[in-house]
């Protein structure tokens, strides 16, 4: 059975805008060119789904605490009206608002065990025990490796 790992919220890559949109197209190319990708989708607004995933955000947004309101999930709604720029759609990003537009809602589908094994710290995180222990491997890996050069991109 395949499974998916869903990569979607287009333009929210760290609410402190700690990756570019260039860095994360750039790891999307990488995984399409790795063969991992499955398919390509995006929720038209006026479409059953659209309807039913507001109408579930909007009432999670009216009975969740604001402390435990997802950035992601705002970030999609948010496309899904028809925002665009630099918006605050949730409490966490009112002092730093996400990049808001039509792309915030595509998804793109790979194969879950293809993308788990690019992680170049694959093998330390999978002999690991405890969800700290896998945050600090990758802490320990950007500490030692460093992140991405930031690339500047025409959009």
């Amino acid at each position: 059975m395949r499974r998916d790992y869903v990569l979607t919220a287009f333009g929210t890559e760290g609410v402190g805008k700690e990756v570019s949109h260039a860095q994360a197209l750039n790891r999307v190319s990488d995984l399409i060119a790795k063969g991992t990708q499955v398919s390509v989708s995006s929720i038209a607004n006026n479409s059953e789904v659209a309807t039913a995933f507001l109408s579930a955000f909007d009432y999670l947004t009216r009975t969740m605490p604001r402390e435990h309101q997802s950035t992601i999930t705002s970030s999609i709604a948010a496309s899904l009206r028809g925002m665009f720029g630099d918006c605050a759609v949730d409490p966490k990003t009112e002092s730093n608002p996400v990049w808001i537009s039509p792309l915030t809602s595509l998804m793109w589908f790979m194969d879950v065990e293809a993308v788990a094994k690019s992680k170049l710290y694959y093998d330390e995180v999978v002999r690991a025990d405890t969800s700290t222990e896998v945050y600090e491997i990758i802490g320990g890996y950007i500490k030692r490796n460093g992140t991405r050069k930031r690339d500047a991109i025409p959009i």
